[in-house]
């Protein structure tokens, strides 16, 4: 029963506890608390009520089944977060089982259906069904649902993120504006992802990236793995680049990195030089390893993009292996350079380790002697 003051009150024995081992149930009905007058637009509406009250109360709730009734009408049966069984360790095995796991039996659920009469959707609580034998939450912090930002807090995240706001200057300003909701990193986190979530409409991370690439202008190239789909080589540049290119074509830095991004992929940045002595970026590939092939499907895109009547004056790169035979078969009539920063690099380390790992030594050959023989 539901008492007039709005809290639950105990009725007897509820059936979780003499059904089920008890967890610490306080023997109350919740299911009064779940009464509404009207009806809701869609089951979603509903849901979304009916988890809302739950928090309120210190319990979650989950879409355990959907079922369909013989009338056609559908249900959707909400039930306590905790009523899958627990499991106990196996000692036999020595398998110790996920520590997270906190199902308790719990037979606590509510249903939402189709009405029967009216266009719309219900919640329905059950008197049977309506306790619980274990604790509610007392501290939210640590709960998926209850432990979470404020809509007005998630505001705050939205336009900070828009305005490519680093995260951790996020939280220091939601813990600033919002301390109530007891924000952390990875609340920030988790409301950025659903953000781009419902950005890319269900396209994955690489359809995503060519469908902004696409939306913006951009010019774009790339080759997937004929077995298994997965994107291997992947070549952009946008739409102001093509024109700078073309204005100032006389020397282009083709430099890659590797191991810095999620796919462990070379990132590959081709960036030219204005009169000015200004550096403009001419554009960037993604493929997955630096062989001599790879290399030269990037140099072909290249190749085409700037047109076969452009000739480079000079291309500088590092001693990188696979670069030197596309470069010779698709810009024979330009010079391949080395590039003066990375030998200098290569010239410390060889100085540092040969006079024992002093690196005051190392760079006053490197700034001394060696400048004056470049």
């Amino acid at each position: 029963m539901w008492s007039s003051t709005g809290s639950p009150r105990i009725t007897g024995e509820s059936p979780s506890s003499s059904e089920n081992e008890d967890y610490g149930g306080d023997g109350n009905d919740y299911s009064g608390i779940f009464v509404h007058d009207g009806l809701f637009e869609d089951a979603q509406q509903a849901i979304d009520w009916a988890k809302q009250v739950a928090i309120r109360s210190g319990f979650c709730l989950v879409v355990a089944t959907h079922k369909s009734q013989r009338d056609g009408r559908m249900d959707r049966i909400l039930r306590c977060d905790r009523y899958r069984k627990r499991e106990e360790r196996d000692f036999s095995k020595a398998i110790r089982l996920d520590s997270k796991r906190k199902g308790c039996g719990c037979q606590f659920r509510v249903k939402v259906r189709q009405h029967q009469r009216r266009d719309g959707w219900e919640v329905k609580g059950y008197g049977k069904w309506g306790y619980h034998n274990h604790e509610l939450i007392a501290y939210k912090v640590g709960h998926r649902q209850l432990s979470g930002l404020s809509p007005a807090a998630k505001l705050v995240v939205k336009e900070m993120s828009d305005a490519q706001v680093k995260p951790a200057k996020i939280l220091a300003s939601v813990l600033e504006k919002f301390p109530e909701d007891q924000p952390n990193r990875r609340h920030i986190y988790n409301v950025r992802q659903k953000l781009r979530f419902e950005r890319s409409e269900g396209r994955n991370p690489i359809q995503q990236l060519l469908h902004q690439a696409q939306a913006r202008g951009y010019l774009y190239w790339f080759e997937s793995d004929e077995d298994t789909s997965e994107v291997t080589h992947l070549f952009l540049v946008h739409p102001d680049c093509a024109d700078m290119i073309s204005s100032w074509p006389s020397v282009i830095l083709i430099d890659s990195t590797y191991k810095t991004n999620k796919y462990k992929f070379p990132l590959v940045e081709m960036v030219g030089m204005a009169p000015t002595n200004q550096n403009f970026l001419i554009g960037y590939a993604v493929m997955k390893d630096e062989t001599a092939a790879s290399y030269r499907w990037v140099l072909e895109k290249l190749r085409n993009y700037i047109g076969p009547n452009v000739q480079p004056s000079a291309i500088v790169s590092d001693c990188e292996g696979g670069l030197f035979a596309p470069i010779a078969e698709l810009f024979p009539e330009s010079s391949h350079l080395l590039c003066i920063w990375h030998i200098n690099n290569c010239v410390k380390v060889k100085a540092y380790n040969l006079f024992n790992k002093n690196l005051v030594t190392a760079e006053t050959l490197v700034n001394g002697k060696w400048r004056k023989i470049i």
